[in-house]
């Protein structure tokens, strides 16, 4: 000690100098320890139940809106779940709308709980309260990510990288104009795509209006879809029996068409007779009318006669009848009988 004391008195600014650096060191390591150990003041303990809390661990944070304002103070199984016990400033409030998420504080893994208070809030949870399953998030689990790459990692080779790298240098340096060009075609399409944003717009507008019409008109389009689906399955279970109709009907052309095959020509004489007849029948066509008109005034006779009594009288008072290629014969010459009705 007496060595020390004399090394002090023969050295004072050194001595000072020490002091200053120990007292400088003392006070940042007691900020230092202040501020990992978060203590601001009175605190307030809450829970929240994850179905995941992978990397989430006591001493890590909580924050809201980015701002620390607690720590984690405990992590335990609950059944399947997490149960996580933090503390939160006397100053802050957890509601009943509150969100719990567990985010990436870093690239390293480290993790933090975050609050969000979502609309609508609700009321004021008690210190003590546990926020629900429902209202908490597991984090993005960066490792299960890049387990899935994991495959994609693998097929691709450093080599491979570099010379895809090299490749695409080469063809920026070589194809300028190239992609000069690209470029002033791509500006001319845009370009384009402004000067028509009127008629574009028509067509998102009358999309609108039929997309709208098609949602009032929901019933009846499920109604038709439903139909249709009905009529499907219809056809489909009935494909065979509809083939075979098809079948049938292809049959049925093929005899006809065979069958107007062999018989042409008769068809043919029947279509250019019945033609025939249809003009010898339209020259005597008066003759046929005057006939028709005779036998009406005939027949109106012969119920006249009815309803004097149920007979008829004929007399025949003239008859010819003329054969084919001979002259007529008058065959009421044959009896010398004559009624006085007759001329």
């Amino acid at each position: 000690m007496g060595r020390l004391f004399s090394a002090m008195r023969r050295h004072p600014l050194d001595t000072v100098g020490i002091v200053i650096f120990t007292a400088l060191a003392l006070l940042l390591t007691s900020l230092v320890a202040g501020t990992l150990a978060g203590r601001s003041g009175p605190s307030k303990e809450y829970e929240a139940v994850f179905h995941n809390a992978s990397g989430l661990a006591p001493g890590d944070d909580v924050r809201i809106s980015g701002v620390r304002v607690g720590k984690v103070k405990g992590v335990q199984l609950d059944g399947t779940d997490a149960r996580i016990r933090f503390s939160l400033a006397d100053g802050q409030k957890v509601y009943q709308g509150t969100t719990a998420t567990v985010e990436f504080l870093n690239l390293l893994g480290q993790r933090y709980l975050h609050l969000e208070a979502t609309s609508p809030r609700g009321d004021v949870l008690a210190p003590g309260s546990t926020i629900p399953v429902d209202h908490t998030r597991a984090g993005l689990d960066l490792t299960a990510v890049f387990n899935a790459f994991r495959p994609l990692f693998e097929m691709i080779k450093p080599g491979d990288v570099n010379q895809l790298a090299d490749e695409i240098v080469q063809a920026l340096q070589g194809q300028g104009g190239t992609i000069r060009h690209l470029v002033q075609q791509t500006a001319e399409l845009t370009g384009r795509l402004v000067d028509r944003d009127e008629v574009i717009g028509s067509i998102i507008d009358n999309l609108t209006v039929v997309m709208g019409t098609m949602d009032q008109h929901r019933a009846e389009f499920r109604s038709l879809i439903t139909e249709l689906n009905t009529l499907t399955g219809v056809v489909a279970r009935n494909r065979d029996t509809i083939g075979r109709t098809i079948d049938s009907v292809q049959g049925l052309v093929t005899q006809f068409a065979a069958l107007l095959a062999v018989g042409n020509g008769d068809v043919i004489d029947s279509v250019e007779a019945l033609a025939r007849w249809s003009s010898s029948f339209a020259t005597v066509a008066p003759r046929v009318a005057r006939g028709l008109k005779d036998v009406e005034v005939l027949l109106k006779g012969y119920v006249k006669t009815l309803g004097i009594g149920s007979f008829l009288n004929t007399y025949v008072c003239k008859s010819d009848v003329k054969l084919a290629g001979g002259p007529p014969v008058d065959l009421s010459a044959a009896s010398s009988q004559h009624s006085w009705r007759c001329p």
